[in-house]
């Protein structure tokens, strides 16, 4: 029995199977008790490390996995997979967590080799990503004196993987000016978050007075499809950094994401060098996506409701994906 702090926090479907046992109210089964579970460093992540430390068990912490499901929303697209973690959590980077030492002792020996550049592959054919709903699309042609395209990703205000990675609003105004100033032949655009656009959060750019040359991208678009179509990709710490480093696209880090300090990304942030002392080896893109994709990640078998793998995931996303587009024509 796994204890929380707040009744079940995840959807009923798949969330005994996820942890690998029921999951009930701590208080309600204290000492048969294998653990305490919360969401992250929100509310219930932060109560249950408190209870698991009075009652000395271990603490587990759960977030939404790289591939969550079809589209946004629990109740009408269930989570595929999450990530649980006895460390820390992936997108706190003051402390350890269970990826960033998956990273650091990762051996990447012929068979995860193997899976790993299959799902890679399948990623980038198929343009998976967290969501999947988003249409894919292309950007208008490039302006008569624009070379390149450069992209400056903002993300929810007051998120806690933007605060919990070192950056906040006086880092996302000098990420846009750093992108402005550094590429003077670019067109630069700027993609705010899914949450804002549907209006449930707000955003750290999209109020600014940008100018003519400065494009707000406020429609929704496939992540993948979007990054196929730029040149290079500022960020702080949003996902879609590490979806460009899949495509191989130059990215430049103003927060301390979970994928940088590794050899991979342009870090910024000015206390990069105090987390390079724990990512203390440079990775390759494949290492950090096994690590990330196929060890760190519980993924479900949508079609059985059992324990899966990254690939029958993939598989339920491409049919959705294929069965979406149909549809739309």
């Amino acid at each position: 029995m796994i204890g929380t702090c707040f009744g079940t926090i995840l959807t009923a479907t798949y969330r005994d199977q996820f942890l690998g046992e029921p999951i009930a109210p701590f208080y309600l089964h204290v000492g048969n008790l294998n653990g305490i579970c919360g969401w992250g460093r929100k509310l219930s992540g932060r109560c249950a490390s408190i209870v698991a430390k009075l009652l000395n068990l271990p603490c587990f912490l759960l977030e939404d996995g790289f591939l969550r499901s079809c589209g946004l929303g629990v109740e009408k697209s269930p989570l595929l997979s999450i990530v649980v973690d006895d460390l820390g959590i992936y997108y706190d980077a003051s402390r350890p967590s269970r990826l960033e030492h998956l990273i650091n002792a990762l051996v990447l020996d012929e068979t995860l080799q193997s899976q790993a550049a299959d799902a890679l592959n399948l990623i980038r054919q198929h343009r998976l990503s967290k969501y999947n709903h988003a249409p894919e699309w292309q950007l208008p042609n490039l302006t008569e004196n624009a070379q390149t395209r450069v992209l400056v990703i903002d993300q929810t205000l007051n998120d806690l993987s933007v605060r919990l990675g070192g950056a906040n609003k006086k880092v996302f105004a000098q990420m846009l000016a750093a992108a402005i100033a550094e590429n003077p032949g670019a067109e630069i655009w700027v993609k705010t978050h899914p949450d804002v656009l549907s209006g449930k959060k707000q955003g750290y750019l999209g109020h600014l007075n940008l100018k003519s040359s400065i494009y707000l991208l406020a429609e929704n678009i496939s992540p993948l499809c979007l990054l196929e179509q730029i040149d290079k990709v500022y960020v702080a710490t949003s996902q879609m950094g590490f979806e460009a480093l899949m495509l191989h696209k130059p990215v430049v880090c103003f927060g301390q994401p979970w994928y940088a300090g590794w050899g991979l990304t342009e870090d910024r942030h000015p206390k990069m060098e105090k987390l390079r002392s724990r990512r203390s080896s440079k990775r390759t893109l494949e290492q950090l996506f096994a690590a990330a994709y196929l060890q760190y990640p519980r993924y479900i078998q949508p079609e059985t409701g059992q324990l899966g793998t990254i690939f029958d995931v993939i598989a339920w996303l491409m049919q959705y994906k294929i069965s979406a587009q149909q549809h739309e024509k």
